[in-house]
């Protein structure tokens, strides 16, 4: 065999080099290939990155890269909007209505079709157009006061002198003074007393076991109001005007569970009903979740049954006003943190619901807008920011018979399809998921627990103080775990 000249043997070392090369290029388009078949574009975009440092003019005859990066663009758009769509959310809920508008703009120029857009938008417009009219006629109204009490005015001058205005004006002033002063020493000696009173109007009962809950804590009235409150009784309130509930003792084994099933709690005596198991519609999106069936409350926690958790000594007092009065015993339990809430459901033996619990028992599997349907809100449905509201962003035009917070059940028209009551309005409620803006694509669709950590907890259903936008059951928002809220309490849930 004739020996190889020093140009021959560059010549097959470079060859093998270029063999080598080709090898891992081909071997490196195949991913790309198997990559951009299955969807996952990152990939594809970190595989021809691989291929461009080892040859800069790879040939790509059908365009993988060009479909990737189009992808991938499309993605990052709808992720961008998504957190425009969310922040715009949030400005809503706390009235910062220029920020929310702009927003919520941005989103419709980016894609007209996004979700509710059109509606949402036109709502906030109309919000920032009644803000401004409103804070137009506040100025009109302080330039024709200042208009009216200018000095120099014929009429004032001759009615009254200098002197005899100044000793009107201390006169005034000295008499708001004496009844304010009045009116917060009546005030102390009313609340001091109150629960004495309450004692002796009811009279005096044997108790029936060796501990009970302090007898400030037992509901006996309602205050009135324009809609007439449903009083909470042992009898259950019937989940349509056809049904009738079934109750199911605790302690009973039953192989007929459905929808109307209430269970009763031994612990605190809530009343629970069954979701059964399923597929359902969560979110905006409606994306398809399954759920193993629960029990979850049928109303809030109230402030009664909290104060047994109390008188037991493993739930600490909130701080709220209402909390100790008998008039407000059959009321929802209010400045409670998510930690307060979770100590009380696992002391009555149950659990905080996931976010998908708490959503389907108030929705239903239709992917329904509200509890009740998709029918517009009336007076008897919910506890939200009605005509008696004080807030700039009410609604007029409907009254639900409350200016605040309302007795639990006070709404059977606007009950779930399951029969779970007040899951729109009157307070938010804390759920056990931390809570995350946007929803990843990836998310488990079976029993979802939320996130592994964060730095804020879900609460779900809107309140007395909202507008029709947050009882929406699909409306999310979320707060640290450890802060109070006068306008958040809870229910709970146990898996079945």
């Amino acid at each position: 065999m004739p020996k190889k000249s020093v140009w021959e043997t560059y010549r097959d070392l470079v060859l093998k080099k270029e063999i080598a090369r080709l090898d891992e290029l081909a071997g490196l388009y195949d991913q790309a290939r198997q990559f951009h078949q299955q969807g996952q574009w990152q990939a594809v975009r970190e595989v021809f990155a691989r291929i461009k440092t080892v040859k800069p003019d790879y040939p790509d005859p059908e365009k993988l890269m060009a479909s990737a990066e189009k992808e991938i663009a499309a993605q990052e758009k709808q992720a961008k909007l998504e957190a425009m769509y969310t922040s715009a959310q949030e400005a809503i809920f706390n009235g910062r209505w220029l920020e929310a508008q702009r927003l919520l703009r941005q989103v419709e120029k980016g894609d007209p079709q996004f979700h509710d857009i059109t509606q949402l938008l036109a709502y906030v417009d109309a919000s920032v157009e009644a803000k401004r009219q409103a804070a137009q006629k506040k100025r009109e109204a302080r330039l024709a006061a200042q208009q009216v009490a200018k000095p120099g005015s014929t009429a004032e001058a001759e009615a009254v002198s200098p002197v005899q205005a100044e000793t009107r004006l201390f006169q005034q002033w000295l008499g708001i003074i004496i009844g304010l002063g009045l009116l917060g020493v009546l005030t102390w000696i009313f609340f001091t007393t109150l629960p004495y009173w309450s004692i002796y109007i009811r009279g005096t009962a044997t108790p029936t076991t060796t501990k009970a809950v302090p007898a400030a804590m037992v509901n006996t009235s309602s205050p009135s109001a324009t809609f007439t409150p449903q009083p909470n009784t042992s009898t259950p309130i019937p989940l349509t005007p056809n049904s009738t509930a079934t109750i199911i003792p605790t302690n009973t084994i039953t192989t007929t569970l459905g929808v109307g099933s209430i269970q009763i709690s031994p612990k605190d005596g809530m009343q629970m009903v069954y979701i059964p198991e399923g597929k359902f519609l969560m979110g905006a999106e409606q994306r398809k979740i399954y759920l193993n069936a629960y029990w979850i409350d049928r109303t809030e926690v109230t402030n009664a049954m909290f104060a047994q958790c109390v008188f037991a000594g493993v739930c600490n007092s909130p701080k709220s006003k209402d909390y100790g009065v008998s008039l407000y015993g059959n009321y929802p339990i209010i400045w409670v943190s998510w930690y307060q809430a979770e100590t009380y459901c696992q002391w009555a033996r149950r659990r905080l619901p996931t976010e998908a619990e708490w959503e389907k028992a108030a929705r239903g599997v239709d992917g329904r807008i509200y509890p009740w349907g998709n029918n517009p809100i009336v007076g008897n449905q919910l506890n939200f920011c009605d005509k008696n509201c004080n807030r700039e962003w009410r609604n007029g035009s409907i009254d639900d018979g409350y200016s605040e917070l309302a007795p639990v059940g006070s709404y059977p028209a606007g009950a779930s399809p399951y029969g779970a009551l007040d899951m729109g309005g009157n307070v938010l409620e804390w759920v056990a998921d931390w809570f995350q803006k946007i929803i990843p694509a990836n998310a488990p669709i079976r029993n979802p627990l939320g996130p592994p950590s964060g730095t804020k907890r879900a609460l779900r259903g809107g309140s007395f103080n909202n507008t029709e936008f947050y009882v929406r059951v699909f409306a999310r928002s979320g707060n640290e775990p450890n802060l109070t809220y006068g306008n958040v309490g809870f229910r709970c849930a146990k898996s079945q």
